[in-house]
């Protein structure tokens, strides 16, 4: 389990999640690596992307900003540490919020994912391997336990977009 850098004492369990697609590899590692792709396919069940940029490169950052069934809004951003093409993106994530919507972004949690994408019989299989790395807001805690969820929702989404290409 993952300890977060909070003193009210939350834990969330790292995540990993596989699943196969009927897609050649090349084809699901370029899904991530432009925005015309992750906007189609990253966002949790229910939001909608407003915006996405992405400098795919080592050091170079991805932001993904979607929009809540709510109405908030939330910055989903990356920053590329490793890439190896095509099998394997390592990112640090940050999920940020705007409250009240004219206000400043502020930080709710950090973390950390691992990408690998492999060639499988009929396609590719993917691994994802991700952690909650700190807690920024106590008050954030239920939405960064709902990332197995988000994650799995986008998988969907990513599915989809494949099938569509």
């Amino acid at each position: 389990m993952t300890a977060l850098a909070d003193p009210h004492t939350v834990e969330i369990p790292p995540l990993t999640l596989t699943r196969h697609f009927a897609a050649p590899r090349a084809l699901v590692f370029e899904a991530w690596t432009t925005a015309d792709h992750l906007s189609r396919w990253s966002y949790p069940a229910g939001f909608t992307v407003v915006d996405c940029v992405v400098d795919f490169r080592v050091g170079g950052s991805s932001e993904v900003v979607m929009r809540s069934p709510e109405g908030e809004l939330f910055h989903w951003r990356n920053r590329y540490q490793e890439i190896v093409t095509p099998e394997r993106i390592v990112v640090a994530n940050a999920i940020l919020s705007r409250t009240p919507p004219d206000g400043p972004l502020t930080p709710l949690f950090d973390a950390a994912a691992t990408v690998t994408f492999a060639e499988a019989e009929g396609g590719t299989l993917l691994t994802v391997e991700a952690a909650v790395e700190k807690l920024h807001d106590p008050a954030a805690a239920p939405l960064a336990a709902a990332m197995e969820p988000g994650w799995t929702d986008g998988l969907d989404h990513l599915a989809a977009h494949l099938r569509d290409l």
